[in-house]
């Protein structure tokens, strides 16, 4: 049965069908628990006459509440390991509530969802994939909230290419993965994945960072020591600088900016 289906935005027109060679990161999203209860434990929380006022919920807890269930996990499991996904290409979601394929081909994903992914050009000049729509069984549909990249055209094949170059179809590009912990904690690490940013220093004598310390709240020393142990060794035990701005004292209040060179 159809699962998803779109109308092709205008401003992109359709080439050709995309090479089953080429690999993206298929991920299944997995209907959750309790949504329908979303808004009143949110309201909950947020509501000053309430008596669960300013009680937010823990990460762990916001999961074993909306968390998909095991027989949905399992039976989607199931399904892609007949369609023959090995065990070792999927991986669940820290939050549970996505399955991930890796190294999946175009041919294979096809193949699962009875679909064809074609290639689009838009006037900018930039090619993008996507299919029109795509199915899955009708046993399975329940559990499967969505599945993408499909029907969304946000997989960018980058500026069209001359013919001669069409034979070498270069891996997809797609929104990033990110690494996993980075719902928790957003690191160095999960900031380079967002923006693909690949930094290599040029002009490490005259860098600079700053820490912004708003009132009553100031750094430690050795949370800098511990920040620099991971990503900047070089750096440990050094201090900042301290700069006032309006008469600013640290740690009293007000804007308080410090600099480490």
């Amino acid at each position: 049965m159809v699962h998803e289906k779109r109308v092709t935005h205008p401003s992109l027109i359709r080439t050709r069908r995309l090479e089953g060679h080429v690999t993206l990161p298929l991920r299944i999203g997995l209907r959750q628990r309790n949504t329908e209860d979303l808004a009143e434990n949110l309201l909950s929380v947020s509501d000053p006459e309430s008596p669960y006022f300013g009680q937010h919920w823990s990460a762990a807890k916001v999961v074993q509440m909306f968390a998909p269930s095991n027989e949905s996990r399992d039976a989607v499991t199931a399904w892609l390991a007949g369609a023959g996904f090995e065990a070792g290409r999927l991986r669940v979601s820290h939050n549970k509530a996505w399955i991930h394929v890796e190294n999946a081909s175009i041919a294979e994903v096809e193949a699962l969802l009875d679909t064809e992914y074609h290639v689009y050009a838009h006037e900018s000049g930039e090619e993008h994939a996507a299919c029109d729509s795509y199915s899955v069984p009708s046993y399975i549909a329940h559990h499967i909230e969505i599945i993408t990249p499909t029907v969304q055209p946000n997989i960018r094949l980058g500026s069209t290419p001359r013919p001669s170059e069409r034979s070498v179809m270069p891996r997809a590009h797609y929104a990033p993965v990110l690494p996993l912990g980075c719902d928790q904690a957003f690191t160095l690490a999960c900031i380079r994945s967002l923006y693909n940013m690949t930094y290599v220093p040029k002009a490490a004598d005259r860098n600079s960072f700053g820490i912004v310390s708003q009132a009553p709240a100031t750094y430690l020393q050795s949370d800098l020591d511990m920040f620099f142990a991971n990503f900047s060794p070089s750096l440990i035990g050094n201090s900042p600088l301290f700069v006032s701005i309006d008469g600013g004292i640290a740690p009293d209040f007000g804007w308080v900016i410090y600099h480490v060179f």
